[in-house]
């Protein structure tokens, strides 16, 4: 699925020496699209995917490869929620050695290019692009709701460096943001936010807050609270 790819890529930049480089349009992209040069392209034969000169580096990967391709639909279900077919109708086909567009065997509201599967699982994910509104709509949330997610395992592990604890204890916003690795910031209240490029971190008595705002200017909250969980985003992480 989508999700468990895109919590691949979280997975690697949690484990990333060097700072994550965010757009200067926003956050940094965890999946591989128009940020890299690859743009989704609707023709005659359909939709392709066609990857620019700024996409050497990715199609290098796949040049000559037999990948997997697919296009998937997104819906609107309760106020805020998407509903998504998974990874829609998907087939495998071979990447030319020189660089262009990949077609699509059909359309839908984003596309996607992956390795074959090696094993249990998916294979590793190459670029995915929203053909329609809808489409960029709900990977723009999806990838801001990852990073956010992202930013809460690197602040779980600043605290997991310590000793254990008789009592779990709650990061820091100062801990949350020195191990975030430039994606973060401290908000000064549960109402702030913060810039477009950063995510914005309150820490409270016995509270926790994330905040980020999406490219199509959403601002996307998950807010911990005792025993009660206030967010707009975990529909987007259920897979």
């Amino acid at each position: 699925m989508l999700l468990r790819r895109a919590l691949t890529i979280a997975t690697s930049l949690v484990a990333l020496a060097a700072p994550a480089s965010a757009s200067a349009a926003g956050l940094p992209s965890l999946l591989a699209g128009p940020d890299q040069g690859v743009t989704a392209v609707k023709g005659k034969d359909g939709v392709r995917l066609h990857f620019g000169p700024k996409a050497k580096p990715l199609y290098a990967k796949i040049a000559g490869k037999r990948v997997v391709v697919g296009c998937a639909d997104v819906s609107f279900g309760p106020p805020g929620r998407y509903v998504t077919d998974g990874d829609g109708v998907v087939g495998t086909i071979r990447a030319s050695r020189r660089r262009g567009s990949l077609r699509m065997l059909t359309g839908g509201d984003f596309c996607f290019v992956r390795m074959p599967s090696s094993g249990a699982g998916s294979g590793a994910p190459v670029a995915t692009v929203g053909v329609t509104a809808a489409g960029r709509e709900y990977l723009d949330e999806l990838n801001t709701a990852v990073v956010m997610l992202s930013v809460t395992v690197l602040g779980a592990r600043s605290v997991g460096d310590e000793e254990e604890e008789a009592e779990p204890q709650l990061p820091t916003a100062a801990e949350v943001v020195a191990s975030s690795r430039g994606l973060a910031v401290a908000l000064d209240s549960v109402d702030a936010t913060p810039p477009a490029d950063k995510v914005g971190v309150f820490v409270g008595p016995n509270q926790v807050e994330i905040v980020a705002v999406t490219r199509g200017g959403r601002r996307l909250f998950h807010e911990v609270a005792g025993d009660v969980i206030r967010s707009n985003i975990l529909h987007l992480l259920e897979d």
